[in-house]
């Protein structure tokens, strides 16, 4: 149990050192002329692509687009959800139903079709494709946090603090404190999500634009090539599979720590 527990933290801090790797040190446009299309071999682990750029590299620099980005994208839905559920569920009343029907709104369309229609009228990119799918993203948030504060606003704690007049800014402390548990839960199985709808996106092209190795713009540019260099989409291919199932062990593992 506990090899498997450090199993999963180094994968964790391995994800993290990735992202430095790749911001900090790796030239992913370094084009070489004579070296077009390249088969995977021990010099060019992923093959290269119709420019002559290495694959792998390419590959490594995109988890900065499809990790990095997609984890903002959470971050800042975590928080707008926070904000509109919080008060949604703390004051109730005309504020609790305003927000409530804007969120069913939002929740009775599937959320990839909102990201797609928010991006297609923004015209894409990198920023757009992030507005587009906090957009998607956010109503989820905001459901679970108020649904989690009305069943802690009947707990004892939380009645002793009205009758005793506690600041409202110490009550919603309070309160949100105490409803991270499912946030955070939710938080982890939806960076999985995101990765995915990110490489949607971006297929589409609406999302992260040329020349930036986003995965699933890498996706989109190896299309064309796919019968004559079919590593050009098995790779990034594989690196969104690969982290979506090592983001997804990460929540059962979250889940199980939970239960012990």
């Amino acid at each position: 149990m506990i090899k498997r527990e450090k199993c999963r933290i180094g994968i964790i801090i391995l994800v993290v050192l990735l992202l430095l790797w790749s911001t900090l040190l790796l030239n992913y446009e370094t084009m070489n002329a004579n070296d077009l299309l390249s088969p995977p071999s021990s010099r060019h682990w992923f093959g290269t692509d119709d420019f002559g750029r290495d694959v792998f590299i390419r590959v490594i620099v995109g988890a900065r687009y499809s990790i990095g980005a997609s984890l903002f994208i959470v971050g800042l839905s975590y928080l707008g959800g926070i904000l509109l559920g919080g008060l949604a569920g703390v004051f109730g009343g005309w504020i609790d139903r305003i927000i409530t029907s804007m969120l069913d709104i939002l929740l009775a369309i599937p959320s990839l079709l909102i990201a797609i229609t928010v991006a297609g009228v923004l015209g894409g990119g990198l920023r757009n494709g992030v507005i587009a799918l906090v957009i998607s993203y956010l109503p989820y948030y905001a459901k679970l946090t108020r649904g989690e504060i009305r069943k802690i606003k009947v707990r004892e704690y939380v009645t002793v603090m009205y009758m005793q007049g506690a600041p409202l800014w110490y009550r919603m402390i309070t309160i949100l404190k105490n409803i991270q548990k499912p946030l955070v839960t939710y938080m982890i199985v939806n960076i999985s999500s995101t990765i995915l709808s990110l490489a949607t996106l971006s297929f589409l092209g609406i999302g992260v634009k040329v020349p930036q190795p986003e995965w699933g713009t890498m996706l989109n540019e190896g299309r064309l090539s796919f019968e004559q260099a079919p590593w050009l989409m098995v790779a990034p291919g594989l690196a969104i599979t690969i982290t979506i199932i090592m983001f997804n062990g990460i929540h059962i593992w979250i889940q199980q720590k939970g239960r012990s």
